[in-house]
């Protein structure tokens, strides 16, 4: 005879644990300082080409480039990280 007690589910731990939510701090703080350094490369190329040849216009790629990573580094990211923060903060 089979014993249903024994197969029934027990409630599952949904908090993560410390090494886990280490890891996605991790993750996420490299790929933080990795944007930071994609933008700024862009932005300096920019600032480098309209220092160098100040008559001359950027090229539509860069200028589209500059103004979507800077848009996104103080639009977008710093929220999500900020979120991330304060939703994490009860473990």
């Amino acid at each position: 005879m089979l014993n249903t007690d024994k197969m029934t589910e027990q409630p599952s731990n949904t908090k993560p644990s410390s090494r886990t939510k280490n890891l996605v701090t991790a993750i996420l703080i490299s790929g933080w300082i990795l944007s930071v350094l994609l933008i700024l490369s862009i932005v300096s190329a920019s600032v480098y080409l309209q220092t160098v040849y100040p008559g001359e216009p950027l090229p539509d790629t860069l200028r589209e480039w500059s103004g979507i990573s800077i848009g996104f580094l103080f639009g977008n990211f710093f929220t999500i990280i900020k979120e991330y923060v304060t939703a994490n903060n009860d473990f």
